[in-house]
Order: C-alpha cells, then structure tokens, then sequence
C-alpha cells in the first residue's frame, strides 16, 4: 500500500501538475470534507470527552459518511 501511493504520488509530481490543477481545487475540497465529517469528530471527541466510547464513534463514523455521501450527490452550488 505504502508503496503504491509512493509510486502515484511520485509519477503525479514527475509527470506534471496534480489532479488539484488538472480538474480543480473543488474535487480536493470534497475529499477533505469527507475525511473531516468522518474522522474528525470521533478523534476530537474520543480525545477530550471521557464518555466516549467504541460504538458511539463508529456510529458518528457511519452517520457523518451517510451525511456526507448524500449531501454530496446533490451537486449543491453555493456561490
């Protein structure tokens, strides 16, 4: 795996600009809102709230990807 994304990062940086140049700013701000409304709330949380458990984290992990997921596919435009 590691060596995979070595090689993809690598290719990406020797053949030329990034996927952020090639098809936008706006595909990299759409896996970065993913990755924050699923990961992001149970790391702070599991950190600082010493109520938090497993199951509560996997559930806010399933519902912030379910969120996510379905706010996505509606191509929403806000400016």
């Amino acid at each position: 795996m590691t060596l995979t994304t070595t090689y993809i990062s690598a290719s990406s940086f020797i053949g030329g600009p990034g996927a952020a140049y090639k098809y936008g700013l706006g595909w990299v701000l759409l896996a970065f809102g993913g990755l924050e409304a699923v990961f992001l709330w149970p790391l702070v949380l599991g950190l600082y709230w010493e109520r938090a458990n497993a199951a509560g984290a996997v559930t806010g992990m399933v519902t912030g990807g379910g969120c996510y997921a379905f706010l996505a596919s509606l191509n929403l435009q806000i400016m």
